[in-house]
């Protein structure tokens, strides 16, 4: 068991005096924050004009508009739902002769309003606006998310399902989006003087009682309206935000053949495809790098030569144009190809001994599936297709399914115009999966997509940039991350070649999913285990790496400067911050600028790079001023000094140095700092560093350490420690792993 903050000081020191020092819990994923009554929105509506305003208090902003009708029957009322206690003003309205009631519910414990259409009656061209606000706070900026794959960020108004994130200069923000049928939703607008949320067009009749909502979030900080907005979604939606260690793709070191990778439509003839994927995995194990999963892509399953619009689609490899998984059309039969594996997928999954991660794309329009189940255009809606399609995949050793070619799917099933054909596709498919313990994974989604999983518990990770993780996709993936992370999706940058550093660093610094696609024998080992203990469990911050609000800025206002994103651990209140700061266009080297309060720290930190080596202690209210690398990006380890005066960075060498799977607890203490340490089989040895103003004496229960290292110049200290042979034992999500207990104090 481990020894936890109180047995430490227990242990060590006198608990009388130092219980009231512990810092309070992290707050749960799902809980809204900021929110007391000075915090809360306030909304009024005048009956005799109808119109309506939404107000907050800091900042100090109002947005108004109209309804454009004789209001009937305005009532207050006051009630409680899954965001809490609520005022809610109500009123009806006669639209083409049929009644609509509206309601605008304020919350009194977070800063978060929703918006209610009731149609009453069975309505057609049911195009009503609201909110539709003609008056704005002035001053503002918009970013919102391209109707396109991958969600990609944009800052100008995007007409379509997509959340609008309004800002000034201050950073104050505010979060617009629709709250359900969010794929037959959209935003209308400029965002500057004018935003609305209607349903899509094409919707041409509802039923009586359909209702329609839209959610609306103001605060003060760009990233804390991320922070409140979504998770009042899926809190809204029902969902279990995922943790960062819930599924296999997500927990550990893995393999890719997605496109970018090495043996995507690429084999060793010799070997045959399963023979080069499985020497490929047998390769990796010799050389100790822990993968504990094999992604199989498109390659593994029957298609044929029909494109989603029902045309002739080409051959991957000529060679092969006759064999059923040589195609780039749709899915005929998914199961996995008897040209590849004679054997079936399950004896390959035997042979490889990992678990599987698998792709899936559309329906052909030539599939006999459409004469057994609900196909709208080229989606299967239909639950027992997901049902049929996840027994297959959980017997045959599959624990991820990843959906790919969403946004094509869409476009192509009528999910714009159906009041259920979009919902009924991605419930029927998280149902389905869920009942047979298969996780599921987006790929290629629209923004209106990845809105659709704050109602789907079982929907743990989301691809947040354009295929093959190269430079290139870096902006637009921390501005998509700041969107995923928020409705609870770990994001996935896409494959990589672990010889980039850069590219693996951030892929680490999602908090998601690590993988690779390197030609056997070219792995750069080096780089992958920076990542990961020796068991291949990725040691991870809490949360994905976004951009700093002043990236916001920098981005509306078209400046140009580097990019600084961060991301952060926080252990009972002692937290560490990882800065990645990159310029868009390298030829842009400019200073890298950033204080403690726009990371996340308070008071003077110790700033260290972690490719250079060298440190910087930067005084309270002062900012950090650095130089982009050679490769025109940088990465810093940042952590203040806590009441011991130690600023402490974890393991060193991993790129995450203070991430749970190594540092599971970590508290300050008067005179000291305690950090428990993990480790996995097999691993003896782990070396921590920190900076402090004194060489610190170190103690370790469970374990020894080794003599400390300090520099007097840069005040930083090295300490080896190992776990003794009784160390005691614990499971640490979902491994077995030793743990002690080290405390770092001023010396005697």
């Amino acid at each position: 068991m481990r020894l936890t903050s109180r047995a430490l000081q227990e242990k060590f020191y006198r608990p009388a005096t130092l219980m009231a020092m512990l810092f309070a819990a992290v707050l749960g994923a799902n809980t809204i924050r900021g929110a007391n009554a000075e915090a809360a929105l306030r909304a009024n509506v005048n009956p005799n004009t109808g119109v309506y305003r939404l107000q907050s208090i800091s900042p100090a902003w109002t947005f108004s508009g109209s309804v454009p009708a004789p209001l009937q029957g305005l009532r207050h009322t006051a009630g409680k739902d899954r965001l809490g206690t609520y005022k809610q003003v109500s009123f009806d309205w006669l639209y083409k002769g049929k009644l609509v009631s509206g309601a605008i519910r304020t919350y009194t414990a977070c800063p978060v309003a929703q918006f209610i259409v009731t149609f009453q009656q069975a309505t057609s061209h049911c195009h009503i606006q609201f909110p539709d606000f003609a008056s704005e706070p002035h001053g503002l900026h918009i970013l919102s998310y391209r109707n396109n794959s991958f969600a990609p960020p944009q800052f100008s108004a995007g007409q379509s399902g997509t959340p609008w994130l309004l800002f000034d200069r201050h950073y104050n923000a505010a979060i617009i989006s629709p709250a359900r049928h969010f794929i037959i939703m959209t935003m209308r607008g400029n965002g500057v003087t004018h935003t609305l949320v209607r349903l899509n067009r094409q919707v041409a009749t509802v039923p009586a009682k359909f209702q329609i909502r839209s959610i609306m979030v103001m605060t003060h900080g760009i990233n804390h309206a991320y922070d409140v907005w979504g998770p009042a979604l899926t809190t809204l939606g029902g969902k279990t935000r995922p943790g960062n260690q819930s599924a296999p793709v997500l927990r550990y070191l893995g393999y890719w053949t997605d496109n970018g990778a090495t043996y995507y439509y690429h084999f060793n003839r010799k070997l045959g495809y399963a023979g080069t994927v499985l020497a490929e995995t047998r390769h990796l194990q010799a050389r100790n790098i822990p993968i504990h999963y094999l992604e199989l892509d498109s390659w593994w399953y029957r298609k044929d030569s029909t494109n989603y619009l029902g045309k002739k689609a080409r051959s991957m490899l000529p060679k092969y144009q006759h064999q059923d998984w040589d195609k780039f059309g749709g899915i005929t039969h998914y199961t996995a190809s008897r040209h590849l594996f004679p054997k079936g997928l399950e004896a390959f999954d035997q042979q490889v001994g990992l678990p599987l991660v698998v792709h899936g794309r559309w329906i052909s329009r030539k599939s006999p599936y459409h004469k057994q189940y609900k196909i709208s255009g080229i989606a299967p809606v239909d639950a027992r297709y997901w049902n049929h399609i996840a027994r297959y995949l959980h017997d045959n050793g599959v624990e991820t399914y990843l959906q790919d070619w969403q946004s094509i799917i869409a476009r192509n099933s009528h999910f714009f115009s159906d009041l259920t054909a979009g919902h009924d596709f991605y419930h029927g498919m998280a149902a389905g999966m869920a009942a047979h313990g298969v996780s599921v994974m987006y790929c290629m989604p629209l923004p209106c997509e990845l809105l659709e999983s704050s109602e789907l518990n079982n929907v743990v990770a989301t691809r947040v940039s354009a295929d093959i993780f190269i430079r290139p996709r870096f902006y637009a993936c921390l501005f998509t991350s700041r969107l995923a992370g928020a409705l609870g999706l770990w994001p996935w940058d896409d494959v990589c070649m672990s010889w980039r550093t850069d590219n693996v660093l951030l892929q680490n610094l999602s908090a998601g999913v690590v993988g690779f696609g390197d030609p056997i024998n070219r792995e750069n080992r080096t780089n992958l285990m920076r990542t990961c203990r020796s068991d291949g469990v990725i040691i991870k911050p809490d949360v994905p790496i976004v951009p700093i609000d002043s990236a916001y800025l920098d981005g509306a206002l078209h400046i140009a400067a580097p990019v600084i994103a961060r991301t952060y651990t926080n252990q009972d209140g002692v937290k560490t911050a990882y800065v990645f700061a990159f310029a868009p266009k390298p030829r842009d080297k400019k200073s890298v600028k950033f204080s403690a309060r726009d990371i996340g720290l308070h008071g003077a930190m110790y700033v260290y790079n972690y490719f250079t080596g060298a440190s910087t202690l930067v005084p309270a209210g002062r900012q950090f001023t650095g130089a982009l690398g050679t490769n025109a990006a940088s990465y810093y380890v940042c952590a203040s000094p806590g009441a011991a005066g130690i600023a402490f960075m974890g393991q060193r060498g991993k790129f995450v140095g203070v991430g749970r799977e190594r540092i599971p607890a970590l508290a300050n203490l008067p005179g000291a700092l305690m950090a428990s340490v993990a480790f996995a089989p097999g691993e003896d040895v782990v070396t921590l560093h920190g900076f402090a103003a004194y060489k610190p004496a170190v103690a370790v229960h469970g374990g020894m350490a080794g003599a400390v290292l300090y520099n007097t110049s840069t005040q930083q200290f090295v300490v080896r420690v190992s776990p003794s042979i009784t160390a005691p034992l614990r499971e640490l999500d979902g491994s077995v792993v030793k743990e002690i207990n080290v405390v770092f104090s001023r010396p005697k």
